[in-house]
This record gives C-alpha cells, sequence and structure tokens, in this order.
C-alpha cells in the first residue's frame, strides 16, 4: 500500500491557515483518503498541553514551550500521523515544526536551543518503513504575509494568546524564521497570503492535488475572515 503524505500548512498569525485547513475539511468531508490534524492537540495528551500553551495566565519561557510543543507533537505522530500515513491515508497538520523553529527558537533569540530541537524532531521523523531508509520528509504549505497586515486582521477577529500581543518586531522575526526554516526542507511552497482567501485557498487546493494526485474540490466563495 503506497505511505500517505504529511503536509503541513505553516503561517502566522492572521495568515488565514486555520481558515484554509478548515475549507480544505470541508472540500474532501466525502471522502478518507484525507486526515485533518492541528498542533498542539489531536490526543489527550496534547489537548490538555494546549490548553496550558494558550492560558495567558501561564507564564513560560522558550525552552518550557518548546519541550511542551515537542512533547504534544510525539504523541500525535506515535497516536496519530504514522499510523494514518502507514495506511495510506494523506495528513494535514494545522502547523507543524516550522512553528517551532519560528516562535520558540528564532523570533526569541534562542537558537541555542536548536540542537535539542533537531534531536527531538529524530524521534518523529523516522523511517516510515522498517523497509525504507529515507527519512519522513512533510511537504510544507507556509501562507507568507506581511506581519502588520496578519495583527491587522487578528484584531479584526479579536486577539486569542499571549503571541498575539507581542510586537510587531517579534511578529517580523516570526516570519524570517518560517521562511528560514522551510527553505532548509526537501519539500516546501511559499504561497503570498495577502490576497484574498479565495486565491489563497486555489492556490493551496491545487499544490494538495498535486503532492497527493488526488483532485480536491474547489469550493463557492465565501466571505472569511483570515484567522
Amino acid at each position: 500500500m503506497p505511505i500517505g503524505k504529511l503536509i503541513a500548512l505553516e503561517g502566522g498569525d492572521g495568515s488565514g491557515k486555520r481558515t484554509v485547513s478548515q475549507r480544505l475539511k470541508d472540500a474532501v468531508d466525502h471522502t478518507e483518503q484525507f486526515y485533518f490534524v492541528r498542533e498542539p492537540g489531536g490526543t489527550r495528551l496534547g489537548d490538555k498541553i494546549r490548553s496550558v500553551l494558550l492560558d495567558t495566565e501561564v507564564t513560560t519561557v522558550p525552552v518550557e514551550e518548546l519541550l511542551l510543543f515537542m512533547a504534544s507533537r510525539l504523541a500525535l505522530f506515535r497516536e496519530v500521523v504514522r499510523p494514518k500515513l502507514l495506511q495510506g491515508i494523506h495528513v494535514v497538520t494545522d502547523r507543524l515544526d516550522a512553528s517551532s523553529y519560528a516562535y520558540q527558537l528564532y523570533a526569541r533569540d534562542e537558537l541555542g536551543l536548536e540542537d535539542m530541537f533537531r534531536h527531538i524532531r529524530r524521534r518523529y521523523v523516522l523511517p516510515l518503513d522498517p523497509g525504507v531508509t529515507d527519512w519522513l520528509h512533510p511537504y510544507y504549505i507556509f501562507l507568507d504575509l506581511p506581519p502588520e497586515v496578519g495583527l491587522k486582521r487578528k484584531c479584526q477577529v479579536g486577539l486569542q494568546n499571549h503571541f498575539d500581543t507581542r510586537e510587531l518586531e517579534f511578529h517580523q522575526k516570526v516570519r524570517e524564521g518560517y521562511l528560514h526554516f522551510v527553505r532548509g526542507e526537501r519539500h516546501y511552497k511559499v504561497i503570498d497570503a495577502s490576497r484574498s482567501l479565495d486565491d489563497v485557498y486555489e492556490e493551496v487546493r491545487v499544490s494538495i492535488s498535486q503532492i497527493t494526485g488526488i483532485e480536491i474540490p474547489c469550493l463557492q466563495t465565501v466571505a472569511d475572515t483570515p484567522k
């Protein structure tokens, strides 16, 4: 049985990533060929970690955040992602390790944690099949836009966590971190997310259709506010 593809939708605040992910899910709701997850979360452990990380009353430092995100990710890969891929199901995740690199390392001037980050990362990109020597290489789709545009969009829908309230310089570094990370990966695509949501969705739809070989249907235009 062919192994499924792992596709990571990445993007900073207000890039429309969550909305695009939901529209993709709606478009393929009739098929069992895709499975959608989000980070952090997707398992009992991951959901508990998510509640801690998004709690505005909980104060953490970058290394603590990084370890929490990585713990959630390890559980998600063990319980969900790897089994689905081995069943030939394509997994689309709302965020993956590009986000950890951008938010916890690059934007916080914590690149000294990169060795630890890369070491833990090797635990979930192990070859999917014992007979296969190649590592798991996710397909990264990065929704890129100027951070000032993303923050304006976030203000329209309401700030949701402590990352949303950080200064513009922080979000500019997040963007730089994303680009630095994905450009070092085997499979990546950078999409201009400053355009209309319909245009962004269409490019994502075409990209995933090409990656998986499955034609994802178009959706009727809707007046979504990018999230």
